[in-house]
């Protein structure tokens, strides 16, 4: 008779971890690309003219590239109109 070196729960194991390594972690699946805008309004009151708008990316690993923002009425204006962001953490404020 041989010599064994591991019991079946252990070769199993050393199995699973052995086809862990060699094919790697899944990776994990990836959001869709989303902007997150806060506040979710603005109430300029009345005195108000400027407030700032926080528009970010959420996380994921697509790339968003430079968003535009403009107004659909005539007196509201945006400014800067365009922007970029690299996730949550890094906000262009408009």
């Amino acid at each position: 008779m041989g010599m064994r070196f591991l019991s079946l729960p252990g070769a199993i194991l050393a199995g699973v971890l052995l086809a862990t390594v060699l094919t790697g972690c899944p990776e994990a699946p990836d959001t869709l690309l989303a902007l997150l805008v806060t506040p979710k309004s603005l109430d300029f009151g009345a005195t108000e003219t400027t407030l700032p708008l926080n528009v970010s990316k959420n996380y994921t690993s697509r790339p968003l590239g430079q968003f535009r923002a403009a107004s659909s009425v005539s007196w509201l204006t945006v400014t800067p109109s365009t922007g970029t962001s690299s996730g949550p953490d890094d906000p262009a404020v408009i």
